[in-house]
């Protein structure tokens, strides 16, 4: 079979978009990019073009790297007293998270900057090639899909609490947001779109979007400016990366958490011995569980030694508190919900893995735009120092952790939407693929355990036994009777050897193909 590529997104219309540009000439970097901005139409909470995101990638001719579009604070604190700030609760249904809407909540969007970065350095086609399918589906609308239906549902509070956002995310006839079946659709958004695609990125960073961003900070309690925008940068970094099995691992880099993590909790396990370390046992359950339970003490830890609240490299990565650890496992703060993940890798050896995410949206329509900017200043744990306690113009930590693994020829491509439970997504479907050897579709569907104050734990297919061994460990522990969004959404694509492989996870909605 003649495999020219391999997709998994969110959403069946974002993965037939990246397809389509494949089988049109385009490459994995071209995918993306037109993923991306379908993924604004087809998923509206998850992704924006006010949000940020991560890329960690390997093109056929250069090393592995990370692009940094992530959002940043404005150069600014205003008076928290004329801040637009507003405290709702989501219900997960075994667990429930507090998060914040209003202009106050807004910080500086890189995804735009980020598009056009990655189409200069890597892609093929134009970006009205790129953007055009967006347009046509916004214009057009697309039916809510049952996942996506649940999402708006569980996001509810800001989607319907304000004018703005209520015309575009509920029904006429009841003031309820939009059910499976119906139509979300966004003609203003499409127009900025086409717009955008002609006049490039100053359009929103200097034009237009710039200007309209700066007037309503200003009125109505806000804090980005327009110099915030015309001022904003991408940064290339050069991922983190380790041995792990045999396969050469790299993952976002600092200054966000999510990859560091994931490191240091491998580490832990390292000093275990893997040979009784089988998929499926007590020892695999238990064994995790004190990783990801110690990982979350190392990084409680090492927020309190930080000044600033920025969980450093050098803090959490230390030889001493690893050695305390390992010594430890061989005995015996959280980002944000609204957040997508895209995996595509092409016939000519690029892979590429970006998470995006817009946070849960401030809850208000940017006027005559379609656009719902980020919360991200409303995020507790990407403020551990408090709401609007945020140091001026620096990059806000994340725990999105978008990665690759290359092993021989064969290089796989993964990450995960889902708050603090994307490091623990990650980290198991590594672990499955790499130290275990499970098939990728296996590795992401398997039940997933997350520790937070406590253990989270998925219980289809683990042994009652083993559930009541947890319990005694962890008196506290939470169980969720089936998989669930609550602990992430993998998607991941592997190419090379003889394994070609798309998977999407089935906890989030997702969608993969296998590019003929």
């Amino acid at each position: 079979m003649n495999i020219k590529g391999v997709v998994s997104t969110g959403h069946p219309m974002t993965t037939e978009v990246a397809q389509q540009v494949i089988e049109s000439g385009g490459n994995a970097f071209d995918a993306v990019v037109a993923a991306f901005f379908m993924a604004c139409v087809t998923e509206p909470v998850l992704a924006s073009i006010g949000g940020g995101g991560f890329l960690v990638a390997q093109s056929r001719s250069e090393k592995p790297c990370s692009l940094d579009f992530f959002v940043q604070t404005p150069s600014n604190r205003r008076d928290s007293s004329i801040l637009d700030f507003e405290e709702i609760t989501v219900d997960f249904g075994s667990t429930t998270q507090s998060f914040h809407m209003g202009h106050g909540c807004v910080a500086v969007p890189g995804c735009i900057k980020g598009m056009f970065e990655i189409h200069r350095r890597f892609c093929r086609l134009s970006m009205p090639e790129l953007i055009a399918p967006a347009v046509a589906c916004a214009k057009q609308g697309v039916v809510m899909t049952k996942q996506q239906s649940a999402l708006l549902s569980l996001v509810k509070p800001i989607y319907i609490n304000r004018a703005s956002s209520r015309k575009l995310f509920a029904n006429l006839q009841d003031g309820q947001v939009l059910s499976e079946g119906q139509i979300y659709q966004n003609i203003e958004l499409a127009q900025v779109l086409d717009v955008l695609s002609i006049e490039g990125e100053r359009f929103f960073y200097e034009g237009e979007i710039a200007q309209k961003i700066d007037r309503i900070s200003k009125s109505q309690g806000g804090s980005i400016t327009a110099d915030d925008l015309r001022n904003y940068q991408v940064k290339w970094r050069v991922p983190l990366s380790y041995d792990l099995n045999g396969s050469r691992i790299y993952l976002n880099p600092p200054p966000s958490a999510g990859g560091m993590l994931i490191q240091f909790a491998i580490e832990l396990l390292a000093a275990h011995d893997n040979h009784s370390f089988e998929f499926g046992s007590y020892d695999y359950y238990r064994t995790l569980a004190r990783a990801l339970e110690l990982t979350q003490q190392a990084r409680v830890e090492a927020i309190s030694k930080s000044s600033d609240g920025e969980l450093k490299n050098k803090n959490i990565l230390n030889n001493q508190i690893l050695a305390v650890y390992r010594k430890e496992i061989a005995g015996r703060h959280k980002s944000n919900n609204g957040t997508t993940h895209i995996s595509v890798a092409d016939k000519l050896g690029n892979v590429v893995a970006m998470t995006i995410s817009n946070g849960e949206g401030c809850g208000e329509i940017l006027k005559d735009t379609g656009i719902m900017l980020n919360n991200m200043l409303g995020e507790d744990d990407l403020n551990p120092l408090g709401l609007n306690n945020w140091l001026p113009d620096r990059r806000l930590s994340s725990m999105m952790c978008p990665g690759i693994a290359l092993k021989d020829s064969s290089k796989l491509a993964l990450g995960s939407g889902g708050s603090n439970r994307i490091r623990t997504a990650v980290l198991q479907v590594l672990i499955n693929t790499t130290l275990c050897e499970m098939p990728l579709d296996d590795a992401i569907s398997a039940s997933r355990m997350h520790f937070d104050d406590k253990l989270y734990i998925e219980a289809p297919g683990i042994h009652e036994s083993i559930i009541a061994s947890l319990k005694q460990a962890y008196s506290d522990l939470v169980i969720f009777p089936s998989r669930d969004f609550y602990f992430g959404g993998v998607n991941a694509v592997s190419v090379g050897n003889k394994y070609n492989q798309a998977v999407a996870d089935p906890r989030r909605g997702g969608s993969a193909v296998i590019v003929t």
